[in-house]
């Protein structure tokens, strides 16, 4: 635990008996807490949280040891033998898996919202200001930021963690319960960037003062639809491109079997060498491409990477395409797109965040090329295009952390993207 949010903290313990837990601090807010080896939880990092599970492969400074500051770390109580050690208890087992998939949704919930929403929310993790969120001003920033977060997909948990991070010590879950309302039935629509910008105009403007407003893509847009209360239209949700057309007979049972079993692999197994093992039955070689790939995708999945780019060569007939492709097949394809693109087709494309784009043996002309340099450049944030139609401006977007997976018979793409490229030539060996 590090500079853990007191009302995390206090909703994931509030039902266990700690008074048998073996704990090493040498500071206020930070310590470790030592359990029983368990494989049920997996080594595993949440800053944002404050939680880092040590295990397989990690360590911690144990007790008498003095830190560089000359502060000594000690348990809270003696220890003679490792039965002195507690067992992991089950149920917080269990909290932590469901606090760390509730966190997940709120990431990838938040990177949907407005930018100067998101923005601030980040902003007050870094450097929380409670009194601030109490004041007229802050109550407003508060409603604005609520009404996104339920706009885009949010449930009741995810929303009582939104608080958690805002309120901390504050927090009380029956007081968040009656201002969010039954599954946060008291949430007003989300705000128009007007709106924003005339209750809280200083979230609008950048640090050189400027307006955030002028290459944001909400500008423009029409209003959000809560997801909660008007779904989307069956001809937008059944988007062609994004049925498994291969999967629509398999049944429900089969489906959450698949599931389970995944869930086991990456509890207990190897799931990058279960994956390589599956593409070999398909593919024969080009196994260290298989497995860039993986690290590759495993990159879209977090919020501090710079991304991986793969690019391949190869003869004609090498197999550049089909490793590719059969890597892709196990990829739902709502998480890709196969196609062939015009120099600035990705911004008109309305992609995911996430998202695979592949471009079979093409080499990418200068203005395709700048595009995709853009892109990688800025894999955690969007890529903004500014444009004139019907004499009107309008900016269009591509969503971060894009992979961009390219084959050719030679690489003639500049220096700048070979850069940002990791480049494997197909394996021709008998």
């Amino acid at each position: 635990m590090d500079n853990w949010n007191p009302g995390i903290w206090r909703e994931l313990t509030a039902r266990l008996a700690m008074d048998n837990w073996l704990m090493s601090k040498r500071t206020k807010n930070r310590a470790h807490i030592f359990f029983k080896y368990t494989r049920a939880l997996k080594a595993q990092k949440h800053h944002d949280l404050g939680i880092e599970i040590l295990t397989d492969g990690n360590n911690a400074v144990l007790p008498p040891s003095r830190h560089k500051s000359g502060q000594i770390y000690s348990f809270n109580r003696e220890i003679r033998t490792l039965d002195d050690i507690p067992e992991t208890p089950e149920e917080l087992i269990n909290s932590l898996k469901d606090l760390f998939g509730t966190n997940n949704k709120l990431k990838v919930i938040l990177q949907k919202c407005k930018p100067c929403l998101r923005e601030k929310f980040q902003a007050h993790q870094e450097s929380p200001d409670i009194k601030e969120l109490h004041t007229s001003t802050g109550k407003q920033l508060t409603l604005a930021l609520m009404a996104d977060i339920k706009a885009n997909g949010a449930d009741p948990e995810v929303l009582h963690l939104a608080c958690k991070y805002l309120f901390r010590d504050d927090y009380t879950r029956s007081q968040s319960g009656y201002e969010l309302g039954t599954d946060g039935g008291k949430i007003e629509k989300p705000w128009k960037c007007e709106t924003i910008q005339r209750k809280l105009g200083s979230i609008a403007l950048a640090d050189s003062l400027n307006s955030k407003c002028d290459n944001c893509t909400f500008i423009g847009q029409k209003k959000q639809v809560c997801s909660q209360k008007q779904p989307e239209p069956e001809a937008q949700k059944e988007n062609t491109l994004n049925i498994d057309f291969d999967e629509m007979d398999l049944s429900p049972e089969l489906i959450q079997q698949a599931e389970e079993e995944a869930d086991r692999i990456l509890r207990e197994g190897d799931p990058i060498d279960y994956i390589l093992n599956t593409i070999a039955k398909k593919h024969v070689g080009d196994r260290d491409t298989q497995e860039a790939i993986c690290i590759s995708i495993a990159c879209q999945c977090c919020l501090n990477t710079a991304g991986l780019q793969i690019s391949v060569n190869g003869t004609s007939g090498s197999g550049k395409s089909h490793g590719i492709k059969t890597h892709l097949h196990l990829i739902p394809k709502k998480w890709k797109r196969v196609t062939g693109l015009s120099a600035k087709a990705a911004y008109y494309m309305n992609l995911t965040p996430g998202i695979i784009i592949f471009s079979d043996d093409k080499d990418p002309d200068p203005a395709f090329e700048e595009v995709i340099k853009q892109a990688t450049t800025n894999f955690q944030e969007e890529t903004y295009y500014t444009t004139v139609k019907d004499q009107k401006q309008i900016s269009l977007v591509i969503p971060p952390r894009i992979n961009w997976y390219l084959t050719s018979v030679e690489s003639f793409v500049s220096d700048q993207l070979l850069n940002r490229q990791l480049t494997f030539d197909a394996d021709t060996s008998p």
